[in-house]
């Protein structure tokens, strides 16, 4: 937050911090301890269990729960777009892997 906190400066001004509501601090307290905090824990937890390698790939799925997040607690419309998107994420995350183990699978020619 504070890395982007001097683009955000530039783009919208400064903040009326004050005039927040109880919602809108709930909101921030929720994305700092829950959603960030707890985010990071589990995914430092997962790489100590099964290594960076099976977990790396986990961070891309990121930007999908976003999205399904903000359906379903914001009533946002998902569209096609968020559809495709969701796609290329989950193919970029599954093609790999699935490439490395069918080339371990195969026997290299004349072997």
């Amino acid at each position: 937050a504070l890395l982007l906190a001097p683009v955000a400066l530039l783009v919208e001004g400064a903040p009326d911090l004050a005039g927040w509501s109880w919602r809108a601090w709930l909101n921030v307290t929720y994305l700092g301890l829950v959603a960030t905090a707890a985010g990071f824990v589990t995914y430092y937890i997962a790489v100590r269990f099964v290594g960076i390698q099976r977990t790396a790939p986990a961070l891309g799925l990121v930007p999908i729960f976003a999205v399904l997040g903000a359906a379903l607690l914001l009533g946002e419309r998902l569209t096609l777009l968020h559809a495709a998107g969701g796609l290329l994420v989950v193919l970029g995350i599954v093609l790999p892997g699935w490439r490395s183990r069918r080339s371990k699978a195969t026997p290299p020619p004349g072997g």
